[in-house]
């Protein structure tokens, strides 16, 4: 990864604190509008990064969804995608969460 792309990443550190610390959902604001950007510029490569750089067992279960909702629509461009979902199904099984109905649309 380029220095540019490390520092476009430098708010994806924040998601852990944010998503644990706050009771205010705005505050996730940046993570979706980040996300939104890659999306709205066609940057399906940023995307894919984004995936690789988060670790999404640190991710609560809202944030996950949220990521993979938000990007769906983008789910055949996204080379890592179906991968983050699977990842992200076995770690909501793992909470003892009904992953499949959790995921409901996103699961082939």
């Amino acid at each position: 990864m380029a220095a540019r792309e490390v520092d476009e990443f430098a708010w994806v550190g924040a998601i852990y604190d944010i998503a644990f610390d706050s009771k205010n959902p705005k505050d996730l604001n940046e993570l979706y509008s980040n996300i939104n950007r890659f999306l709205r510029e066609k940057r399906y490569g940023a995307c894919e990064n984004f995936f690789d750089i988060l670790e999404l067992e640190r991710c609560p279960t809202l944030i996950l969804v949220g990521m993979l909702r938000l990007t769906s629509p983008a789910r055949g461009v996204i080379g890592n995608w179906e991968g983050a979902v699977l990842r992200s199904k076995d770690i909501i099984t793992s909470r003892s969460l009904n992953a499949d109905k959790i995921l409901s649309g996103l699961l082939k």
